[in-house]
């Protein structure tokens, strides 16, 4: 079984998310992104484009939670670069050029098209910073902010609704 299977991934990134662990999401990342790559042949394309999609959907959530917007449009753009896998299901009717990417059966939307919004909004928080106005009311907390009990708390209550939620994972069968 991979992380990616059984709804864990999910469970990580929830954990990262809630408990404002930012760090930590960013260093899962970096593992399971080698892993990933060094397994590469022992999967089908399929797998890997979905996994991959996984990761760097969760690495640029890290850099948004991070308040790391200049990375954030970067990564973004590399992403489209590098990566052009089209989106498989439900393309976005709203997306931009940025989005689309060009295919051997045409023009079609990259997966990242459903991130859009979240682009647009780093972007004009970059250019508000740029123009001297004030962000601070538009970064995000971090992880400093919360008690120790409160990130247990958060990190209990995850554990136990991934739990509820998928029962039968914890059973042997």
């Amino acid at each position: 079984m991979t992380v990616f299977e059984k709804g864990l991934f999910s469970l990580f990134e929830s954990i990262f998310i809630k408990t404002r662990s930012f760090d930590m999401g960013m260093e899962f990342f970096n593992i399971c992104w080698e892993e990933l790559h060094d397994h590469k042949s022992e999967m089908g394309g399929i797998f890997f484009r979905r996994y991959i999609s996984y990761l760097i959907e969760l690495r640029l959530k890290m850099l948004d939670y991070q308040n790391r917007w200049q990375d954030y449009i970067n990564y973004t753009h590399e992403v489209i670069e590098n990566y052009p896998f089209p989106q498989e299901l439900n393309e976005n009717p709203f997306a931009r050029d940025l989005f689309y990417i060009e295919t051997p059966t045409g023009r079609k939307q990259h997966f990242l098209s459903w991130n859009q919004d979240r682009y647009d909004k780093t972007t004009r928080k970059i250019q508000r910073q740029e123009a001297g106005k004030s962000v601070e009311h538009l970064k995000r907390h971090q992880q400093a902010e919360l008690s120790a009990e409160e990130i247990e708390r958060r990190y209990k209550t995850i554990v136990y609704f991934f739990r509820v939620m998928n029962s039968s994972f914890f059973t042997r069968e």
